[in-house]
């Protein structure tokens, strides 16, 4: 979201794709940012259960 705030739109599409790609997602970033981090969040916590504490953190409303 940092990358987002600065402008730096392709940094963040970049570091999304690499983070799906990283836990064997097909997905990819989208350009809606906040949809995207989510659905990366998501795919993370049912590959790994034991994230969705952090998920949680990360989806939670601002």
């Amino acid at each position: 979201m940092k990358a987002v705030a600065r402008g730096r739109f392709e940094d963040a599409r970049g570091l999304l794709d690499r983070g799906f790609a990283r836990i064997g997602s097909a997905d990819r970033a989208t350009g809606d940012w906040a949809a995207d981090v989510t659905r990366l969040a998501r795919a993370c916590e049912r590959r790994e259960p034991g994230l969705a504490g952090f998920a949680a953190e990360i989806v939670a409303p601002a």
